[in-house]
Protein backbone atom coordinates (compact mmCIF):
# COMPACT_ATOMS: atom_id res chain seq x y z
CA UNK A 1 0.00 0.00 0.00
CA UNK A 2 1.40 3.11 -0.84
CA UNK A 3 0.38 6.37 1.91
CA UNK A 4 0.29 9.97 1.13
CA UNK A 5 0.32 12.27 4.22
CA UNK A 6 -1.42 15.46 3.81
CA UNK A 7 -1.72 18.19 6.04
CA UNK A 8 -3.16 22.14 5.94
CA UNK A 9 0.46 23.88 6.88
CA UNK A 10 4.03 23.47 6.92
CA UNK A 11 3.30 23.26 11.34
CA UNK A 12 1.56 19.93 10.51
CA UNK A 13 4.41 18.57 8.29
CA UNK A 14 6.86 19.71 11.20
CA UNK A 15 4.96 17.30 13.89
CA UNK A 16 4.29 14.74 11.31
CA UNK A 17 8.18 14.41 10.46
CA UNK A 18 9.07 14.37 14.29
CA UNK A 19 7.10 11.45 15.34
CA UNK A 20 8.02 9.62 12.01
CA UNK A 21 11.39 10.13 13.49
CA UNK A 22 10.49 9.37 17.77
CA UNK A 23 7.50 7.18 17.29
CA UNK A 24 7.48 5.30 13.95
CA UNK A 25 4.70 3.10 12.89
CA UNK A 26 5.65 0.15 11.20
CA UNK A 27 4.22 1.51 7.51
CA UNK A 28 6.14 3.18 5.01
CA UNK A 29 5.26 6.91 3.80
CA UNK A 30 5.44 8.84 0.60
CA UNK A 31 6.40 12.17 0.85
CA UNK A 32 4.46 14.83 3.44
CA UNK A 33 2.56 17.34 1.29
CA UNK A 34 0.73 20.62 2.77
CA UNK A 35 -2.26 22.54 0.96
CA UNK A 36 -2.12 25.83 2.63
CA UNK A 37 -5.62 25.88 3.20
CA UNK A 38 -8.63 23.57 3.83
CA UNK A 39 -10.39 24.11 0.58
CA UNK A 40 -7.00 22.75 -1.42
CA UNK A 41 -7.11 19.32 -0.23
CA UNK A 42 -8.58 17.98 -3.52
CA UNK A 43 -7.11 19.88 -6.07
CA UNK A 44 -3.70 18.58 -4.49
CA UNK A 45 -4.86 15.36 -3.10
CA UNK A 46 -5.95 14.53 -6.77
CA UNK A 47 -2.65 15.97 -8.59
CA UNK A 48 -0.43 13.63 -6.39
CA UNK A 49 -2.49 10.54 -6.76
CA UNK A 50 -4.44 10.76 -9.64
CA UNK A 51 -1.58 8.02 -11.51
CA UNK A 52 -1.26 5.79 -9.12
CA UNK A 53 -5.40 5.75 -8.52
CA UNK A 54 -6.04 5.16 -12.16
CA UNK A 55 -3.63 2.43 -12.26
CA UNK A 56 -4.12 -1.42 -11.01
CA UNK A 57 -1.29 -1.18 -9.02
CA UNK A 58 -1.23 -0.91 -5.12
CA UNK A 59 -3.82 0.06 -3.11
CA UNK A 60 -3.78 3.74 -1.88
CA UNK A 61 -4.36 5.46 1.56
CA UNK A 62 -4.47 8.82 2.19
CA UNK A 63 -3.81 10.37 5.48
CA UNK A 64 -5.03 13.75 5.97
CA UNK A 65 -4.62 15.96 9.58
CA UNK A 66 -7.03 18.93 9.19
CA UNK A 67 -7.63 21.60 11.47
CA UNK A 68 -11.66 22.61 12.53
CA UNK A 69 -12.56 26.41 12.24
CA UNK A 70 -13.91 28.26 15.00
CA UNK A 71 -17.83 27.97 14.07
CA UNK A 72 -17.67 25.08 12.21
CA UNK A 73 -18.28 21.17 13.64
CA UNK A 74 -16.58 17.67 12.99
CA UNK A 75 -19.34 16.84 10.73
CA UNK A 76 -18.98 19.79 8.29
CA UNK A 77 -15.18 18.91 7.68
CA UNK A 78 -16.52 14.70 7.32
CA UNK A 79 -19.03 15.49 5.30
CA UNK A 80 -16.36 17.81 3.35
CA UNK A 81 -13.68 14.71 3.02
CA UNK A 82 -17.01 12.26 1.99
CA UNK A 83 -17.51 14.81 -1.24
CA UNK A 84 -13.61 14.43 -2.11
CA UNK A 85 -13.72 10.74 -1.76
CA UNK A 86 -16.66 10.08 -4.14
CA UNK A 87 -14.95 12.22 -6.63
CA UNK A 88 -11.43 10.20 -6.33
CA UNK A 89 -14.03 7.17 -6.29
CA UNK A 90 -17.36 7.73 -7.89
CA UNK A 91 -18.84 4.17 -7.36
CA UNK A 92 -18.03 4.16 -3.71
CA UNK A 93 -21.23 3.80 -1.85
CA UNK A 94 -20.37 3.45 1.87
CA UNK A 95 -20.21 5.97 4.52
CA UNK A 96 -17.32 7.17 6.70
CA UNK A 97 -16.30 5.46 10.17
CA UNK A 98 -15.76 6.90 13.10
CA UNK A 99 -12.66 5.24 15.33
CA UNK A 100 -13.61 3.26 18.04
CA UNK A 101 -10.80 4.76 20.21
CA UNK A 102 -10.38 8.06 19.35
CA UNK A 103 -13.67 10.58 18.23
CA UNK A 104 -11.35 12.95 15.84
CA UNK A 105 -10.70 9.91 13.27
CA UNK A 106 -12.82 8.77 10.43
CA UNK A 107 -12.05 6.30 7.85
CA UNK A 108 -13.10 6.15 4.21
CA UNK A 109 -12.65 2.84 2.38
CA UNK A 110 -13.23 1.25 -0.80
CA UNK A 111 -11.88 -2.47 -1.49
CA UNK A 112 -9.67 -2.95 -4.79
CA UNK A 113 -11.41 -4.15 -7.65
CA UNK A 114 -10.34 -5.34 -11.25
CA UNK A 115 -10.20 -1.30 -12.84
CA UNK A 116 -8.84 0.09 -9.70
CA UNK A 117 -6.70 0.19 -6.36
CA UNK A 118 -8.48 -0.22 -3.22
CA UNK A 119 -8.79 3.77 -2.07
CA UNK A 120 -8.52 4.64 2.11
CA UNK A 121 -8.38 7.61 3.36
CA UNK A 122 -7.87 8.23 7.48
CA UNK A 123 -8.94 11.55 8.47
CA UNK A 124 -7.23 13.31 11.10
CA UNK A 125 -9.90 16.63 12.85
CA UNK A 126 -7.69 18.58 15.43
CA UNK A 127 -9.27 18.21 18.77
CA UNK A 128 -7.81 20.31 21.50
CA UNK A 129 -10.84 20.27 24.15
CA UNK A 130 -9.44 17.43 26.29
CA UNK A 131 -6.33 19.16 26.88
CA UNK A 132 -4.93 21.63 29.89
CA UNK A 133 -5.15 24.88 28.27
CA UNK A 134 -7.24 28.09 29.28
CA UNK A 135 -10.63 27.62 28.22
CA UNK A 136 -10.41 31.03 26.06
CA UNK A 137 -8.13 28.72 24.01
CA UNK A 138 -10.00 25.89 23.60
CA UNK A 139 -13.42 27.76 23.25
CA UNK A 140 -11.58 29.39 19.42
CA UNK A 141 -10.64 27.19 16.81
CA UNK A 142 -9.00 23.31 16.76
CA UNK A 143 -5.66 23.41 15.23
CA UNK A 144 -2.50 21.62 14.94
CA UNK A 145 -1.33 24.46 16.98
CA UNK A 146 -2.76 23.86 19.90
CA UNK A 147 -0.77 20.52 20.10
CA UNK A 148 2.34 22.82 20.14
CA UNK A 149 0.41 24.79 22.94
CA UNK A 150 -0.72 21.99 24.90
CA UNK A 151 2.64 20.72 24.59
CA UNK A 152 4.66 23.87 25.47
CA UNK A 153 2.57 24.70 28.44
CA UNK A 154 3.38 21.40 30.49
CA UNK A 155 4.57 22.77 33.69
CA UNK A 156 7.82 20.51 33.01
CA UNK A 157 9.09 22.09 29.79
CA UNK A 158 7.54 25.47 30.62
CA UNK A 159 9.59 25.30 33.42
CA UNK A 160 12.69 24.96 30.90
CA UNK A 161 11.43 27.63 28.98
CA UNK A 162 11.05 30.11 31.98
CA UNK A 163 14.63 29.35 33.03
CA UNK A 164 16.75 28.63 30.47
CA UNK A 165 15.65 31.36 27.81
CA UNK A 166 13.22 34.30 29.75
CA UNK A 167 14.99 34.46 33.10
CA UNK A 168 11.98 34.04 35.24
CA UNK A 169 9.26 31.48 36.78
CA UNK A 170 7.44 29.20 35.04
CA UNK A 171 4.42 30.61 36.87
CA UNK A 172 5.20 34.27 35.53
CA UNK A 173 6.06 32.67 31.38
CA UNK A 174 2.54 31.18 31.47
CA UNK A 175 0.73 34.27 33.14
CA UNK A 176 3.09 36.37 30.36
CA UNK A 177 1.74 33.88 27.56
CA UNK A 178 -2.17 33.41 28.57
CA UNK A 179 -2.87 36.31 30.12
CA UNK A 180 -0.51 39.99 30.08
CA UNK A 181 0.41 39.82 26.15
CA UNK A 182 -3.23 38.73 24.55
CA UNK A 183 -4.47 41.52 27.12
CA UNK A 184 -2.55 43.93 25.60
CA UNK A 185 -3.58 43.23 22.16
CA UNK A 186 -7.34 43.16 22.83
CA UNK A 187 -7.36 46.38 24.97
CA UNK A 188 -5.79 47.81 21.87
CA UNK A 189 -8.99 46.42 20.36
CA UNK A 190 -6.89 43.40 18.51
CA UNK A 191 -8.53 40.26 17.93
CA UNK A 192 -6.04 37.42 19.93
CA UNK A 193 -8.21 34.32 20.21
CA UNK A 194 -6.49 32.04 18.21
CA UNK A 195 -3.81 29.17 19.14
CA UNK A 196 -1.28 30.50 16.66
CA UNK A 197 -1.77 33.76 19.06
CA UNK A 198 -0.60 32.23 21.97
CA UNK A 199 2.37 30.42 20.30
CA UNK A 200 3.42 34.01 19.03
CA UNK A 201 3.10 35.08 22.68
CA UNK A 202 4.95 32.32 23.81
CA UNK A 203 7.76 33.19 21.52
CA UNK A 204 7.69 36.88 22.38
CA UNK A 205 7.38 35.71 26.22
CA UNK A 206 9.90 33.16 26.24
CA UNK A 207 12.72 35.69 24.68
CA UNK A 208 13.26 32.75 22.49
CA UNK A 209 13.85 35.38 19.56
CA UNK A 210 16.33 37.31 21.60
CA UNK A 211 18.60 34.28 21.72
CA UNK A 212 18.26 33.59 18.20
CA UNK A 213 17.12 36.63 15.93
CA UNK A 214 17.13 34.60 12.62
CA UNK A 215 14.59 31.93 13.96
CA UNK A 216 11.24 32.07 13.57
CA UNK A 217 8.07 30.35 15.06
CA UNK A 218 8.72 26.88 12.79
CA UNK A 219 11.93 27.04 14.98
CA UNK A 220 10.14 27.63 18.25
CA UNK A 221 7.32 24.68 17.39
CA UNK A 222 10.38 22.34 16.93
CA UNK A 223 12.06 23.38 20.32
CA UNK A 224 9.19 22.74 21.67
CA UNK A 225 8.01 19.63 20.67
CA UNK A 226 12.27 18.37 21.34
CA UNK A 227 12.03 19.54 24.99
CA UNK A 228 8.58 17.98 25.51
CA UNK A 229 10.00 14.49 23.79
CA UNK A 230 12.96 14.54 26.18
CA UNK A 231 11.64 16.02 29.56
CA UNK A 232 8.33 14.40 29.52
CA UNK A 233 7.74 11.94 27.18
CA UNK A 234 4.55 10.32 28.54
CA UNK A 235 2.95 13.53 28.08
CA UNK A 236 4.17 14.02 24.79
CA UNK A 237 2.50 10.69 23.52
CA UNK A 238 -0.74 11.41 25.01
CA UNK A 239 -0.75 15.17 23.52
CA UNK A 240 -0.27 13.23 20.26
CA UNK A 241 -1.99 9.87 20.96
CA UNK A 242 -4.35 10.61 18.15
CA UNK A 243 -2.21 11.61 15.50
CA UNK A 244 0.59 8.21 16.28
CA UNK A 245 -3.12 6.38 16.00
CA UNK A 246 -3.92 7.66 12.43
CA UNK A 247 -0.30 6.92 11.39
CA UNK A 248 -0.64 3.95 12.27
CA UNK A 249 -4.52 3.44 10.84
CA UNK A 250 -3.00 4.67 7.51
CA UNK A 251 -1.21 1.31 7.29
CA UNK A 252 -4.73 -0.66 7.51
CA UNK A 253 -6.10 -2.66 4.47
CA UNK A 254 -8.68 -1.65 2.60
CA UNK A 255 -12.03 -3.86 3.42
Amino acid sequence: MKIFPFGEGRTDKDIFDFLLEKCPPDVRFEDFYYVNGKDRFYNKIKIIVKTDLDSKADDICILVFCDIDKGCKQEDVVNKFYTIFKKLMPEWDGKPMKHTAFGNIYLFEHASCEERPGLRLVLHLADISGFELPEKIKKSNNTTDGYVLAAGLDKIVLNKFALKDAKTTEDKLRDLITECISSCFSNAGIIFEQDKDFLAAYLCASRFWVQHRTENARNLTQVIMSRSWKYNPKYFRDIFATWIEAMTEAGGPTR
